[in-house]
C-alpha cells in the first residue's frame, strides 16, 4: 500500500481513484452471530486513450466479537462493462469466503447462487461522466453507489457448504518422481502412515506422528523399474498390511509386512506386458485369498493391458493372465461391485478409444463385469467426457445407491462423472472443470470433506507443461451437491511442482478428513520429490437451545431437560452434552437425532440456573444454552 492508502507496488496497475469503505453486514452460518465486512474498491487501468476497466479490491471482516480479520491485501478483478441509460453494471468474476460465508461478486460467475451480484449505479452529476465510448470511461466523476449481495451458505440443495483446508507441511526427500500415495496403518499403533511410490528410490514408508506430521521416509526397493503405483493390503491373511507395487518396466512388486511399520525384501512378479501403471487387490474369485488387478501398456495393436494375479493366499501369486481392456493404453484401475451382484467388477480409465489417439482424442473407460470365478465380460467402452482418462474412482455420487465413476481428462483439464443406472451400465460423462489454471488433472478420488453428508472430488491438477507455465498445479475440491452434480473447484496449492495423486484420510485424529498429496517434484529443478499435507479446518457453528419438560415444577418432581443442536450440517447420534446446574454437573446426555435429553428432580425450592454444553468436535463448533428452573414448594 501507498501513503495515500492506495494499492500500490512495482507491477500494479494505475490507480485512478479509491472509493470510500463499503460496509455489509452478515449473519454468520447457524445465525449464531454477525460479521461487518469492510471493502475499499479502486479503479484502475481507465484512460482516456483505452484500456480496460478493472478494480482493486481489499476486505477486512469483522466478527461479533470486534476481531478484525483480514483477506488478502489486493485483489485486481477484471471487469465487463455495459451501459443502459444511467446505470451501469459490471460483471466480475471473483468470489470469496469469509468463515462461512461465501460472498459472490458475479451473478453469471456461480449461477447457482440467488442474486449474487454487484450492481454499480451511476448518480454521475452530470452528463459528460458517461458519455462516449465505455473506453474512455473515468471513475473519478459518478459517485457509484454498491450493493453487495451476500449467499449465506447453508446445507441444502440450493446453497454452497465451505470447504476449508490449511497447509500444514512440505515433506521434501529423495529423489524426483513421487507418483502414487496411499494411507494406511502400517504399524498398528492406530495413526496413519504414508506409502508413496517414487520413481527415483523406490516406495517411501513414512510412519505417521498423529499429529498430522509424519517421521521421514524409509526406502524400499520396489523390485521393478520406475516404481508408479502403490497398493497396501494384507495379501497373505496375516492381520498386517502389506505394501504392493506397479512398476513401469512391466512388473511388480510385493513387500510384505513386519507389523511394525517395516517390510520385508521385495518379491518380484514379471506381467509379460510393456508397463504397469496401476495397481488394485481385491477377491476377484471368492476364494478368500487377495487378488492383484493390474492396468498398464501396451498389448496387441498398442492395446491396453489388465493383467490379474491370483493369490494363493500366503502372500504369493500366480502368473499374470492378461485381458484387453479394449482401448489404447490403460492408466488406472479400480474395483467395486457396480451391477448389484455381489461380484467384483473391473473399471479402467485409457488414454483414448480405439482409433482416436490423434490430437484431442477421448478418453475411455472399460467396465469388465465379473463373473464372480475370476473371469470376466468383454469390456464395454464409455466416452470419459475429455481428453486422456488418466484415472478412475467410484462412488455413489448422487445417493441412489449405486456406483457412479469419476474420471480424471488430463488434456482437457477436466473430470468426467459417469452416473451409474445400478445394472452394470452408465449414463454419458458430465464434464466439470477440474481446478486450476492451465490444469493437467492426473488423479482423484471421492470423500465428503465437509461433513455435509455428499461426496466430494479431490484431484490432483499439475500444470500442462510443468516448465512453461510459471506455477505449479493446485489439488482442487468439487463440493458434492448429493445429486451427482458439482461445485466449482476450490484451488489448494500443494507447495510443489506438479502433484500427481492426492490421498484423503484424518491425519491428525480430530475427526476431519485431511488431504496429502504426492509431488512429483520439490521444486521447479526438480531433483527432488514432495508431499504437502493439507489439514482440514473447516469448523461449521451450532445453535443448543434447552427447554424443561416442566416449568415450574415442584420439589422432588421429575424433570426432563432437551438440549437441541442445530447446524447447518448434520448432528450426529451419539454426541455428549453435559448438564449443569449453576456449577454442578447434573450428568451428560447423547445426542440423537439432534437432541440430548437429561432427567432429574430438585429436593429445594429455589429457582436453579440450568445450562448445557456441547463442546463439539469434528466439523463442528461448540454451543450452550441455559434457562431458569423454577421449583415451588409442595
Amino acid at each position: 500500500m501507498d501513503q495515500r492508502g492506495q494499492p500500490g507496488g512495482e507491477d500494479d496497475p494505475p490507480v485512478r481513484h479509491c472509493f470510500r469503505s463499503i460496509h455489509s453486514e452478515s449473519e454468520s452460518a447457524g445465525k449464531s452471530g454477525s460479521q461487518m465486512i469492510q471493502f475499499r474498491l479502486c479503479c484502475f487501468g481507465i484512460s482516456g486513450g483505452g484500456g480496460r476497466p478493472g478494480f482493486a479490491l481489499t476486505r477486512t471482516a469483522v466478527e461479533a466479537d470486534n476481531r478484525s480479520r483480514s483477506f488478502g491485501v489486493k485483489k485486481e478483478i477484471p471487469v465487463d462493462v455495459s451501459r443502459s441509460q444511467t446505470r451501469l453494471r459490471l460483471a466480475l468474476d471473483y468470489r470469496f469466503s469469509i468463515g462461512h460465508t461465501l460472498v459472490a461478486l458475479s451473478a453469471a460467475f456461480f449461477p447457482r447462487f440467488e442474486a449474487s451480484k454487484l450492481i454499480l449505479t451511476n448518480q454521475a452529476r452530470n452528463d459528460r461522466a458517461t458519455g462516449g465510448s465505455m473506453k474512455s470511461l473515468r471513475c473519478m466523476t459518478p459517485i457509484l453507489t454498491i450493493l453487495l449481495v451476500l449467499a449465506t451458505a447453508q446445507l441444502a440443495a440450493s446453497q454452497q457448504q465451505l470447504v476449508d483446508f490449511k497447509h500444514l507441511a512440505t515433506i521434501t526427500a529423495g529423489g524426483a518422481g513421487a507418483n502414487i500415495i496411499q494411507i494406511g496403518d502400517l504399524n498398528g499403533d492406530g495413526v496413519p502412515d504414508l506409502v508413496v511410490s517414487v520413481t527415483d528410490d523406490g516406495v517411501g514408508v513414512l510412519l505417521g506422528n498423529g499429529n498430522g506430521t509424519f517421521q521421514a521416509p524409509v526406502f524400499y526397493a520396489s523390485g521393478g523399474g520406475f516404481p508408479f503405483s502403490v497398493a497396501i493390503a494384507d495379501v497373505n491373511n496375516d492381520g498386517i498390511p502389506d505394501i504392493l507395487v506397479a512398476n513401469e518396466d512391466g512388473s511388480v512388486g510385493v513387500l510384505l509386512g513386519n507389523g511394525d511399520g517395516t517390510f520385508q525384501p521385495v518379491v518380484t512378479y514379471a506381467l509379460g506386458t510393456g508397463s504397469a501403471q496401476s495397481i488394485a487387490v481385491s477377491d476377484l474369485n471368492g476364494d478368500g485369498n487377495p487378488d492383484l488387478i493390474v492396468a498398464g501398456c501396451c498389448g496387441a495393436g498398442g492395446l491396453g493391458v489388465v493383467s490379474l494375479l491370483f493369490g494363493n493366499g500366503d502372500g504369493t501369486f500366480q502368473p499374470a493372465v492378461a485381458l484387453s481392456s479394449g482401448a489404447y493404453g490403460a492408466d488406472f484401475v479400480a474395483v467395486a461391485d457396480v451391477n448389484g451382484d455381489g461380484v467384483p467388477d473391473l473399471l479402467v480409465s485409457n488414454s483414448c478409444t480405439i482409433g482416436s489417439c490423434g490430437s484431442g482424442s477421448a478418453g475411455a473407460v472399460s467396465v469388465f463385469l465379473g463373473n464372480g470365478d475370476g473371469t470376466f465380460q468383454s469390456p464395454v467402452i464409455y466416452n470419459s467426457g475429455g481428453v486422456w482418462a488418466s484415472s478412475v474412482a467410484v462412488g455413489d455420487v448422487n445417493g441412489d445407491g449405486a456406483p457412479d465413476l469419476v474420471v480424471t481428462n488430463a488434456y482437457s483439464g477436466s473430470v468426467g462423472v459417469l452416473l451409474g443406472n445400478g445394472n452394470g451400465t452408465f449414463q454419458d460423462a458430465v464434464s466439470y472443470p477440474s481446478g486450476g489454471i492451465n490444469p493437467r488433472p492426473n488423479f482423484v478420488t471421492i470423500a465428503d470433506v465437509n461433513g455435509d453428508g455428499n461426496l466430494d472430488l479431490e484431484v490432483a491438477n499439475s500444470c500442462q507443461g510443468l516448465h512453461h507455465c510459471g506455477r505449479p498445479g493446485p489439488v482442487s475440491v468439487l463440493l458434492g451437491n448429493g445429486n451427482g452434480t458439482f461445485q466449482s473447484p476450490v484451488d489448494y496449492k500443494p507447495a510443489g511442482a506438479g502433484p500427481n495423486s492426492v490421498a484423503v484420510g484424518d491425519l491428525n485424529g480430530d475427526g476431519r478428513p485431511d488431504m496429502v498429496a504426492a509431488n512429483g517434484c520439490g521444486n521447479e529443478s526438480c531433483l527432488t520429490f514432495s508431499l504437502a499435507v493439507l489439514l482440514n479446518i473447516l469448523k461449521v457453528p451450532t445453535t443448543l437451545s434447552l427447554s424443561s419438560s416442566l416449568n415450574p415444577s415442584q420439589v422432588n418432581q421429575t424433570v426432563t431437560f432437551t438440549a437441541a443442536i442445530t447446524s447447518s450440517l448434520p448432528i450426529s447420534n451419539g454426541n455428549i452434552v453435559t448438564f449443569f446446574s449453576g456449577a454442578t454437573k447434573l450428568g451428560t446426555g447423547t445426542t440423537n437425532n439432534g437432541s440430548a435429553t437429561l432427567t432429574t428432580s430438585f429436593s429445594q425450592a429455589k429457582t436453579y440456573n440450568i445450562k448445557a454444553k456441547f463442546a463439539g468436535g469434528g466439523f463442528l463448533k461448540g454451543s450452550s444454552g441455559t434457562l431458569a428452573q423454577v421449583v415451588n414448594a409442595n
